[in-house]
């Protein structure tokens, strides 16, 4: 039985798009899997170099300063953009499975308006209503960036605190230069966002 796909069975193309829809859904776990080890890295990271940071504070305050002002916040700062980089090539993968799950179904004689009855529909579920849980994103995101900004923030108070006969010019130039980094990040992020919202 030939149909409207180019000269093509039913059979012949659901197979070809059914292996297409495997090889999205394979990228999308993927990309699940890699955001799972970023994180874990970028708390690891995060929770040794405060530690470090901290255990510095008191007998090398220099150390502990460069340590909040300039491995903390680019870790933050890295991890995040992997991280947003890794969710966007999941929704990526997840619109286009959408469109996917429209065709097959449209090819089996289902409207996608039962989402349940139909043979796929696991990405239409998901975008309708909202099921998505935005707020677990945002709370990673606000996550590393409020970490960035507390190294910094503890930077300057070990600053103002333990050296404050040094010269404050690295100190300045640090805090700017952190503070230009990280709006700068999260610019990135909330772009990043944008497109798929």
């Amino acid at each position: 039985m030939v149909n409207r796909h180019r000269g093509r069975t039913n059979e012949e193309w659901l197979k070809v798009i059914m292996e297409e829809y495997r090889s999205i859904r394979q990228e999308s776990l993927d990309a699940m899997k890699l955001q799972q080890s970023v994180l874990n890295f970028g708390v690891a990271a995060l929770a040794a170099l405060f530690a470090a940071a901290f255990n510095l504070w008191d007998r090398y305050p220099f150390l502990a300063e460069m340590v909040f002002f300039w491995l903390i916040p680019p870790i933050c700062s890295i991890a995040l953009i992997i991280w947003v980089g890794e969710v966007a090539r999941m929704m990526r993968a997840g619109i286009y499975l959408t469109e996917l799950e429209e065709k097959i179904n449209a090819a089996f004689g289902y409207n996608q308006r039962h989402v349940f009855g139909d043979p796929l529909g696991w990405e239409n579920w998901l975008r309708q209503e909202n099921r998505q849980l935005a707020w677990n994103y945002k709370a990673i995101i606000a996550f590393f960036l409020l970490a960035a900004f507390a190294a910094v923030l503890f930077g300057v108070i070990n600053y103002l605190t333990k050296i404050p006969t040094s010269p404050c010019y690295h100190t300045c130039i640090a805090v700017i230069i952190e503070f230009f980094f990280v709006i700068s990040v999260a610019r990135f992020v909330y772009l990043q966002g944008k497109k798929f919202s």
